[in-house]
């Protein structure tokens, strides 16, 4: 059975996720959401695109289990060192000032703060079909 986050807020984009479906642990992720926007005139797989910010930090030493989203991702990292392993590819840490593509239908295998002293803040741009629902849905 997988496991499913609703997506419900904005810039400052906030996740919830159902407490019988996932166990997400508030102290270790933080998700705002900042902003989620129609991209007129853009088309995924024949529907009209929107673009969905957020920004998450990672407590010291936070993770999240294996996932993938609705979407391709474009990911910045503002503050701290972030480790990211995507479909079998080799885990790499990104630092503050760098940035990645994690394309749509990859399962993000590990997705982690690199430090247990210290948070990690990044900004992620999902582009979807619009309205699409859920944004994140976790692995079995």
């Amino acid at each position: 059975m997988k496991k499913v986050f609703t997506t419900l807020a904005v810039f400052g984009f906030i996740i919830t996720a159902n407490a019988d479906e996932v166990k997400v642990n508030k102290k270790t992720l933080t998700i705002n959401k900042l902003l989620t926007s129609t991209l007129a005139g853009s088309t995924i797989n024949g529907k009209e695109a929107q673009a969905t910010m957020l920004e998450l930090t990672y407590a010291p030493g936070g993770s999240t289990l294996p996932h993938h989203h609705a979407g391709s991702g474009l990911i910045y990292v503002i503050e701290g060192d972030y480790k990211s392993k995507i479909s079998n590819q080799p885990l790499k840490t990104y630092h503050q000032g760098e940035a990645f593509f994690e394309p749509a239908g990859t399962i993000h295998e590990v997705s982690a703060n690199a430090s247990t002293e210290k948070p990690v803040k990044f900004l992620v741009i999902f582009f979807t079909e619009k309205d699409k629902i859920p944004l994140t849905t976790m692995e079995e």
